[in-house]
């Protein structure tokens, strides 16, 4: 069993360190995704080899229990979003890394527009701006449910200044505009009453 106090590594590290075509599409995932580091990356893709190896050792068997093994696997996949209820084996073989990387909540916040960017998600998840189902979450890789999807917003309703200061915009550029209007009017103005005086 070991040592409960010990931590455990909870995903696998590739065994050719140095593929060049696997580093640049982990490179592209980082930024795609806004992820701080490939630790999260290979978290992910373990949850999946997980679920994929789980399914495979059930495919053999014939029986009851296993019949039962492989429908709770997909019943846990349709919790969170990855598969529907009457998907088949296939299905759940045929799932990446990028299926579960859109479950993140940090994916989700930056899907639903409460952030601009991946990255910026990232931020107000970590600064304690996000909330699920009423109660802060302060994990961007916290995989969100199906049911949970619709709960998530800022917490207590209180939106980031960053975000504050992007709805004003439009508002603070037609002030400019209706400044440099008047402006160009006074100009005009004056123009028109040195105009006389130049002519006497």
């Amino acid at each position: 069993m070991g040592n409960p106090k010990r931590i455990r590594k909870k995903y696998d590290v590739p065994k050719r360190p140095w593929n060049k075509t696997r580093i640049m599409g982990e490179k592209d995932l980082l930024e795609r995704y806004g992820l701080a580091s490939k630790k999260e990356l290979r978290v992910m893709d373990s949850v999946v080899k997980k679920k994929k190896d789980a399914i495979k050792k059930l495919l053999a068997e014939s029986s009851e229990a296993g019949a039962k093994g492989k429908a709770n696997i997909i019943n846990s996949l349709n919790r969170i979003g990855l598969l529907s209820v009457d998907a088949s084996i296939s299905d759940v073989l045929g799932l990446g890394v990028t299926d579960i990387l859109e479950r993140r909540l940090q994916t989700v916040v930056y899907r639903l527009g409460l952030a601009k960017t991946p990255k910026q998600a990232r931020q107000f998840i970590l600064h304690r701006f996000i909330s699920v189902n009423g109660r802060r979450v302060t994990i961007p890789g916290y995989l969100v449910r199906k049911e949970e999807e619709n709960t998530i917003g800022y917490f207590e309703g209180k939106k980031p200044k960053t975000m504050e200061v992007e709805l004003k915009k439009p508002e603070l550029q037609k002030k400019d505009e209706l400044k440099a209007e008047a402006k160009i009017q006074l100009d005009e103005k004056k123009e028109e009453e040195e105009i006389p005086k130049e002519l006497k």
